[in-house]
Parts: C-alpha cells; structure tokens; sequence
C-alpha cells in the first residue's frame, strides 16, 4: 500500500521533468550583420570589422575569419522571445598590437557580453577585458 502512494507521489515529477519542445522558428530567424567596433584601449590599436550572422529557431552564430586561426572567432548565443540575448566568444588573437594585453598571435580567449535585438536591428556591448560595441543588422 505504502508503495502506491509513493509511486502516485513521484509520477508529477516524472512528467515535469520532459524537456521542452523544439522551437521551430523564432522572429529573429535569417541572415545578419554584425559591426564589431572597438576603440583603442591602453596598448591595443582600434578596429571596426563586419561579418555575418546566422540565427536559426532563435540561436545566433556568427564566424570571423577561418575557425581555428589566429584572429578567428565565433560568436554563439540563444536569442529570447524578448529579444534579449547573452552571446559567448571563442576565438584566437591576431596581431598582438590588437589584443589589451599584447597577447602573442594565436592565444585562445573568450568572453560573453549583452545584446538586445529589435525586428531589424540590435546592439551588445563588452564591457570586460576591452569595451566593445556590437551592431547587428537584418540583411
């Protein structure tokens, strides 16, 4: 007897505990444009790049330069139904008058930083390590 009780006890947590399904689209879904802009900070030269965007069922991927060179990185990151997102960088340093600390070309580092999109339009800002503005655009 006791063990029915348990069983009836534990079966709602069973149930809650499925994961959620898929999104199969999501109102940022398409091509983009980012505009990485950082000024020069301390030692480190300034640069504004561009390179594109992927989001696909709300999860953003962005690649600069060829993955898994020095002066390479991907940028990654769900984006919420609200448009808020939290996107993570991996990536190797280039030339070394670029990077805040002169890191020699080809040192991993990474980083995560803030954004909000819009329908057309969103804007990130990195804060850490070397302020950073992000700019992205619907193509």
């Amino acid at each position: 007897m006791k063990l029915r009780y348990l069983a009836l006890a534990v079966a709602p947590l069973v149930a809650s505990a499925a994961p959620a399904p898929a999104q199969s689209t999501s109102a940022f879904d398409g091509q983009w444009s980012v505009t990485q802009e950082c000024p020069a900070s301390g030692t480190a030269r300034g640069y504004t790049i561009h390179y594109p965007m992927t989001v696909t069922r709300g999860v953003a991927r962005a690649q600069h330069g060829s993955e898994g060179k020095p002066g390479s990185w991907t940028v990654s990151g769900p984006i919420a139904a609200d448009g808020s997102a939290t996107f993570s960088v991996r990536g190797l340093t280039g030339a070394a008058d670029l990077t805040p600390r002169n890191l020699v070309e080809g040192s991993p580092f990474s980083y995560s930083f803030p954004a909000h999109f819009e329908a057309r339009r969103g804007i990130g800002k990195r804060t850490m390590q070397r302020p950073c503005t992000f700019t992205f655009e619907r193509i």
